[in-house]
């Protein structure tokens, strides 16, 4: 299935365009949704190669950060769909958007509202990119134990390729750090604004296997600058084969399992 058929599946009413230039840092709605398609399509075959089976075969997933489900709108029937996220503005939206998915308005810091193991899938994109490492630290201890035991963890961070990317001079020093932050975000007190500690972040996969190990099973770190790093034994892309093409997404996705 070509990703614009992957595109044609969503069904969410189109959001504001604030809330559009909010999550994603445009106010395309064309490019709002093809990237949704692309990560939605990246993050099911990192569950079907590490997990055995399609997003859509988990019993009960969570979308951390769902924003204004960006992602969770290609999430296909099956399994109890939950969404989480800071932003009052875009929960409100995803709320009456899709009825669905349980989605809840978190606070700036755990606890969630779900019990201990609630959950045997989770993915975050674009969340972990912009933590304080204290910040970090307090929310991964969370992820974890809302994981039941076997979680799969699905989360995406600027690592390896954003690092030799994009950071020119400043590169060596990230790397040799492992963990690198940045303040890139100005603040307007307004209803979309950011936390305070919320920036820029990068994470090398030395600093990921290193540190996050210490709360879960890291399997693998999976560089965000080739999508056919995603691809394994005969899948192939189209036209040559059934995979939907998807851009680079740049930010690096750590898999993981819960103990």
């Amino acid at each position: 299935m070509p990703i614009e058929d992957v595109i044609r599946l969503a069904a969410a009413p189109r959001p504001p365009v604030e809330l559009i230039r909010y999550v994603a840092g445009t106010e395309d709605y064309d490019e709002f949704l093809r990237s949704g398609a692309e990560v939605f399509t990246m993050f099911d075959l990192a569950a079907r190669q590490y997990g055995g089976k399609p997003i859509a075969e988990f019993q009960k997933v969570l979308d951390f950060g769902c924003g204004i489900g960006r992602v969770l709108q290609f999430v296909p029937n099956g399994p109890a769909l939950f969404g989480c996220d800071i932003s009052r503005p875009a929960i409100e939206y995803t709320k009456k958007s899709f009825p669905r998915a349980a989605i809840h308005c978190n606070a700036l810091m755990p606890p969630l509202e779900y019990a201990d193991g609630s959950f045997d899938l989770l993915y975050s994109y674009s969340v972990f990119s912009h933590l304080t490492l204290d910040v970090e630290n307090t929310w991964l201890d969370e992820l974890n134990r809302v994981g039941a035991k076997g979680c799969l963890y699905l989360v995406t961070v600027q690592g390896d390729w954003m690092i030799e990317a994009t950071l020119g001079d400043e590169r060596t020093k990230a790397e040799q750090l492992g963990f690198y932050f940045k303040f890139v975000h100005g603040r307007n007190r307004t209803e979309y604004d950011f936390p305070d500690y919320y920036e820029s972040s990068y994470h090398t996969a030395r600093h990921i296997r290193a540190h996050w190990s210490e709360c879960f099973d890291v399997v693998a770190v999976v560089k965000g600058d080739d999508p056919s790093r995603y691809l394994w034994g005969n899948l192939r892309f189209e036209p040559n084969g059934n995979i939907p093409f998807f851009r680079p997404m740049g930010q690096d996705l750590a898999v993981m399992w819960k103990r």
